[in-house]
């Protein structure tokens, strides 16, 4: 039995790392220098932000299997048998493409910020029954959905980021 995992791209987990890098660096200059009391708190607020959606993005993966697939996020996971997967569909919004899988526990989300995308949206395909899956889920093996705004907010967020901190250390 052959499992497949799959992962959020590393093209959108680079520079959020690098965001929560900055911030922290950003956080700790505030700190130890003369930053104001609200400025650190705005700068705390927004490092453990960063890094909790960092360590969630780095936590999450999505495995398949014949038997099923396994959805892993930050301290859960979901266990679906694809007999349990009564249908499996696709939404797409702002050049992102969601699968929604309706099972008998519920609905899942699945975004297409996971590498390979296209692959697991095959595996799916090659397991569900043909009544089961949307005909645009379908189309998303031979033609996914290439989304890159999440990763190119997170370059253009760690360059102000770094604009301010330059402009710290050049205390303009």
């Amino acid at each position: 039995m052959t499992q497949t995992s799959y992962r959020i791209k590393a093209s959108f987990l680079i520079p959020l790392g690098l965001d929560v890098f900055l911030l922290l660096v950003l956080f700790a200059w505030s700190v130890l220098g003369t930053g104001a009391f609200t400025e650190r708190i705005v700068l705390g607020v927004f490092f453990l932000l960063a890094l909790a959606v960092f360590t969630e993005s780095v936590s999450r993966n999505v495995s398949t299997d014949e038997e099923g697939i396994a959805i892993r996020k930050f301290f859960r996971e979901t266990r679906l048998l694809w007999q349990e997967v009564n249908y499996a569909g696709t939404l797409i919004m702002r050049g992102k493409a969601y699968i929604l899988l309706t099972t008998t526990k519920g609905y899942h989300v699945l975004s297409s910020a996971y590498a390979n995308y296209e692959k697991l949206v095959a595996d799916m395909v090659r397991h569900l029954d043909a009544e089961r899956v949307e005909e645009t889920l379908r189309a998303q093996v031979d033609q996914p959905v290439r989304g890159r705004s999440d990763a190119a907010a997170a370059w253009f967020a760690a360059a102000v980021i770094l604009g301010i901190l330059v402009l710290k250390f050049l205390k303009i």
